[in-house]
């Protein structure tokens, strides 16, 4: 009984560090197409590239979001 209560709080624990690790990397793609949209808004990228760019950083975060 012991051990399966250790099992259980190690797998809590490991679901809990992904979802932190889910949550931050879902942050990170959000400030990344807002600096995509910032240097689209000033000229630094093409449409092309900002296209391609925001088409795969939205990817991205729906799937982390999911």
């Amino acid at each position: 009984m012991q051990m399966l209560k250790k099992t259980h709080e190690q797998e809590i624990e490991e679901r809990y560090d992904r979802a932190e690790m889910q949550h931050a990397s879902l942050k990170e793609c959000e400030k990344e197409r807002s600096r995509l949209l910032d240097m689209s808004l000033r000229g630094m990228v093409d449409d092309d590239l900002f296209e391609t760019k925001d088409r795969q950083l939205r990817k991205r975060i729906e799937k982390l979001s999911r």
